[in-house]
């Protein structure tokens, strides 16, 4: 039984600290027809729960906040009311991206995350 709970202890660990490595700085391109947007997602992990502020670099807007972040597995989820935005990713250790949809109004574009600006 001590065997048991002790593998179980190692597993909820190991899963925590995967979903801990999605915290830090996310780069990404929104490719709008020719023009380009290049985001910044800062997730940081609080004491109970995920908080993101996030720059929108090419418009000069730094440090916003987002109303809500959600981890669960390897599933990303940032939502912003005031700027009407939501983004869904999931996130690749193996690679260090993020890959998902960035939905804002009515349109939905792909948006890949890295750990890198470019």
């Amino acid at each position: 039984m001590k065997k048991i709970s002790f593998v179980l202890i190692l597993l909820a660990a190991a899963f925590n600290l995967k979903a801990q490595e999605v915290t830090g700085d996310w780069y990404g391109v929104l490719n709008i027809g020719d023009a380009q947007l290049h985001l910044v997602f800062h997730i940081n992990k609080q004491a109970d729960h995920y908080a993101t502020t996030f720059d929108s670099t090419d418009q000069g807007a730094m440090g916003l906040d987002a109303d809500k972040t959600t981890v669960n597995s390897n599933t990303v989820n940032i939502e912003s009311t005031r700027f009407n935005f939501k983004y869904g990713g999931v996130y690749k250790p193996d690679s260090a991206i993020i890959r998902g949809t960035f939905v804002q109004g009515g349109g939905s574009l792909p948006l890949l995350l890295t750990r890198k600006g470019k």
